[in-house]
């Protein structure tokens, strides 16, 4: 953190350095992402995600067929009859709809733990955001530091995640 000083107010506002931050986090990014035991969880999590996926999607897919065959038979039973079929149905589909969507794709880089300072150089900034976002699920957070007044330092930060 750096003191902004304000005329007769003294260290007035803090910042945070983004170069220091930027650093922290990378670190942290690398060594996560560069943990064996921790990519065999995010891997096994990712496999388990990918076939909830798949398994709803097939559901879909077979209520969405189900759904067209009724729909053809709406001159022989009547509109009616078809809509009373259609209703569980698409009550149905629309729980598995939100279903699918509340289980995120993996849509960050597959990051081998062996390489991952190297794939981190070479990525591009939104790259990069993926791979923190795939280390740190929850987000990381940087609380103020304990130290204030004159001589804050920036290596003082904390940071959770």
């Amino acid at each position: 953190y750096w003191c902004a000083p304000r005329e007769g107010k003294g260290c007035g506002r803090l910042a945070v350095d983004q170069r220091f931050a930027d650093a922290v986090v990378t670190e942290a990014t690398l060594a996560r992402l560069s943990d064996p035991r921790y990519a065999d969880r995010l891997a096994a999590a990712e496999t388990a995600t990918r076939e909830a996926r798949a398994r709803i999607a097939e559901e879909v897919a077979t209520l969405e067929a189900d759904g067209r065959t009724l729909a053809g038979k709406v001159a022989t039973r009547g509109l009616e009859w078809v809509e009373a079929a259609m209703a569980p149905i698409d009550a149905r589909l629309e729980t598995l709809r939100a279903d699918l969507a509340a289980l995120e794709a993996p849509d960050s880089p597959e990051v081998d733990p062996e390489v991952a300072g190297l794939e981190w150089a070479a990525a591009e900034t939104p790259a990069q955001r993926r791979m923190v976002a795939r280390a740190f699920p929850d987000g990381i957070t940087v609380d103020p530091s304990t130290s204030r007044g004159v001589g804050a330092r920036h290596d003082r930060a904390r940071f959770r995640w």
